[in-house]
């Protein structure tokens, strides 16, 4: 390889699973920011082109109610409040979460915050409390031992990935990672109607396509949507059988009439101020 005649020589790797694909494209990338630097300073007066391996880095890890309990319940006593925390915000656990003093907490105004340049993304946050995140709070509050929120006997908490596998393997949920909960959040506030544009501020996700690829779609979610396309079909039925298929659905109906109240649905419309209506219109 010559400043005249950059390219490397061709050959052939076969790579049979993610990890080494990963690290082939870690590699690769810089390998391509060492041209450019080489352009840039005229050291060489082309490059070659360098394509990245196509990465499966897509997580699907989420935690059901009932299985977060158990999790909580087969961790130690001081590392409890951190998992509940980091499942009620899907704030990162090691530098948002493990690293929260209190004075980002504010129990007058509901409040717990991140200052800006201290996120991975360097914008500040806001969450407001929920009844379980205060409760949370609270207790650890009462047993409150220096600035840190979580501690251990009034020792910062750095990580736990022992104690993590342990309680995983107690809980049969081989395979977990503490990122989970964030997926999980994510989760959690789509199936709660909360609007895309909240939700990513209290996340803390700079772009939509990051977000997107958190907000896992599951069977039950898929349940819901059909059930309020079967509630517009009834709505928008003529014949006789409209009664009988507004009957069907109205429990769900009640369900989605008290979401529509709190503004759980996107995109709002400023000519309804209900947020969602429903008509069932029979002969």
């Amino acid at each position: 390889m010559t400043p005249s005649n950059p390219r490397p020589p061709p050959s052939v790797l076969v790579i049979d699973d993610d990890q080494g694909v990963r690290e082939v494209n870690r590699e690769l990338a810089a390998l391509k920011r060492a041209y450019n630097l080489g352009l840039r300073d005229e050291r060489i007066t082309r490059r070659p082109p360098i394509t990245l391996l196509r990465e499966n880095n897509t997580r699907r890890g989420f935690f059901e109610p009932t299985e977060f309990e158990t999790l909580r319940a087969a961790l130690a006593e001081p590392l409890r409040p951190v998992v509940t925390f980091a499942y009620i915000t899907g704030w990162r656990i090691p530098d948002e979460v493990l690293t929260l003093t209190w004075d980002q907490v504010n129990f007058d105004a509901g409040t717990v915050r991140l200052e800006p340049q201290t996120t991975k993304n360097d914008d500040g946050r806001t969450f407001i409390m929920t009844p379980a995140l205060r409760a949370c709070l609270e207790a650890q509050h009462a047993v409150r031992n220096g600035a840190t929120v979580f501690h251990r006997a009034g020792r910062p908490i750095r990580d736990f990935p022992r104690a993590w596998q342990t309680a995983c393997e107690e809980a049969k949920l081989i395979g977990r990672i503490p990122h989970d909960f964030r997926r999980t959040a994510v989760r959690n506030l789509e199936r709660a109607g909360v609007p895309r544009s909240v939700a990513m501020k209290m996340t803390g996700h700079r772009t939509e396509s990051i977000y997107r690829r958190y907000a896992i779609v599951d069977e039950g979610m898929l349940k819901e949507g059909s059930a309020k396309l079967a509630l517009l079909h009834a709505g928008q039925s003529l014949g006789p059988s409209a009664p009988a298929q507004a009957t069907a659905v109205v429990s769900v109906s009640r369900k989605l009439a008290k979401l529509a109240e709190g503004g759980g649905f996107e995109p709002p419309r400023a000519s309804r101020p209900g947020g969602f209506q429903v008509h069932c219109l029979a002969s």
